[in-house]
């Protein structure tokens, strides 16, 4: 039986193949990939339990807060001049958000830093968002001589002075209309997965930056190109189809997995041509691998992938690793980084702990950067099957961890990647892992499924001999 995320997969491919998806036609060209994207998030936020129309409502609240909170101070004339006279000059933009540099004691952001360092060119501006500073500007924290956009202030003036109504407004006010104009309730009996309020959202909110990026990206005289991270949320959407209309070249950089079971990097082979216009233009690949799948899925030669390396792994290979690893000396350890959500009480990988202890094996476990809240849970798991001996990682590069474990262990993190690059080889102990890394059966010595306790003990074993 396929998984529940590969059958939803082949029902999209199916329906792309077989439907006219010229229903999805807007003004900014044919905006079918922003309802795809809303329907594989749907099927994420149901799986955390996180897609149910309070959680809406609540994210409805807090988006209305952080409006209120970063409301511009001062002349949105004498802003806009000052900003006018700081862009002028630039001709690259890297986009990303201020909440990641949190991952790191030293506000290192890992995603985007090593490549603004070997990659950006002499007129380069990062810009963020998530940042609720006061300042327009503020100063990298690696890189001294750099300067940082607060992209939220700088968005929120260009609102104000053209009266854009918020998303969030929007998408109750202007429900209907949008729900008829593309047919929502025949895709929601196609896919059950979709929240509809939230596909009309994610609809509200490209539109909205859209229109925001456009007016911005005028400002920009010379800007040549925008390189940024996981390009298929909406608001990211917006910001290209906006510089896609301006001729301003878009560059995603590879974050992590990427392949046939990551729907932001597969299936382009079924959209129309003109629904191009919500992807980059290019994408900024690991390897050979990653260059050969993106290229066998653009149907039109429209995008472009190109080699670049896993730039974070070179920029910790020479300038973060660690003397001080946090994780005790003389410890054999097994390392196990976290996903958004602990493995179902049910799962062997609770009893597999047990025969850790005989191998004089400690396991460490490493949290996602993003959902530490799940620390809490694994405590009160291991406390209940009566397991302690385990240590939380503390190291803050995952590569310092990662140098020297015996042996890596996740559901599906693209840490996997990692562990190749230094050798390391991982166990994937969730269907899911199986299906996202089903490209990469040439490494089959180094990523293996596991899907029961005998295949663990055994693997176990095996480490423990060599």
């Amino acid at each position: 039986m396929a998984h529940p995320v590969r059958d939803l997969f082949d029902r999209m491919q199916t329906f792309e193949t077989e439907q006219n998806i010229a229903v999805f036609n807007d003004s900014t060209g044919n905006v079918w990939p922003l309802f795809k994207f809303s329907i594989f998030q749907s099927y994420t936020l149901r799986y955390l339990g996180k897609n149910s129309f309070l959680s809406r409502l609540n994210k409805f609240i807090n988006k209305k807060k952080i409006i209120k909170k970063t409301q511009p101070s001062g002349s949105v004339d004498s802003i806009q001049d000052r900003n006018q006279i700081a862009l002028e000059g630039v001709e690259e933009l890297w986009i990303s958000n201020f909440t990641i540099r949190n991952y790191f004691s030293d506000h290192y952001n890992r995603i985007v830093d090593p490549y603004f360092y070997f990659l950006s060119k002499d007129k380069a501006l990062m810009a963020e968002s998530g940042n609720n500073q006061s300042d327009y500007f503020s100063p990298h924290s690696i890189f001294k001589d750099q300067l940082v956009l607060n992209l939220d202030k700088t968005l929120d003036e260009i609102r104000i002075k053209n009266d854009i109504q918020s998303p969030q407004k929007r998408a109750f006010t202007g429900f209907f209309p949008v729900l008829l104009k593309f047919k929502l309730l025949r895709l929601k009996k196609i896919f059950p997965e979709l929240n509809i309020y939230s596909a009309i959202y994610e609809y509200e909110v490209f539109k909205y930056n859209y229109s925001l990026y456009s007016i911005f990206f005028s400002r920009c005289k010379n800007l040549k190109r925008i390189y940024l991270t996981s390009y298929y949320f909406s608001n990211y959407m917006g910001l290209i189809a906006a510089a896609n209309n301006m001729g301003i070249e878009t560059i995603d950089i590879q974050h992590g997995v990427q392949g046939k079971s990551h729907y932001g990097y597969s299936g382009w082979n079924y959209f129309p041509k003109d629904s191009y216009a919500l992807l980059p233009r290019k994408f900024a690949v690991y390897n050979r691998e990653d260059y050969t799948l993106l290229k066998s899925q653009f149907k039109h030669q429209v995008n472009e992938a190109y080699i670049v390396g896993n730039l974070s792994y070179n920029y910790w290979d020479e300038y973060r690793r660690s003397d001080e690893n946090q994780i005790p000396a003389k410890k054999n350890y097994l390392l196990y980084t976290l996903q958004n959500k602990l493995p179902n009480d049910d799962h062997f990988i609770w009893k597999a702990l047990g025969a850790l202890k005989e191998k004089d094996i400690i396991i460490v476990f490493r949290l996602h950067p993003g959902y530490k809240n799940v620390k809490e849970n694994l405590e009160k798991k291991l406390k209940s099957i009566d397991f302690d001996d385990y240590i939380i990682d503390k190291n803050e590069d995952v590569y310092d961890s990662l140098d020297s474990c015996l042996l890596h262990i996740t559901q599906f993190s693209s840490s996997t990647l990692d562990a190749l690059l230094l050798g390391k080889k991982t166990l994937l102990i969730d269907p899911r892992g199986q299906e996202y890394f089903s490209e990469f059966s040439e490494f089959g010595n180094q990523i293996k499924y596991i899907s029961n306790l005998t295949e663990f003990t055994k693997q176990i074993y095996l480490v423990n001999r060599e």
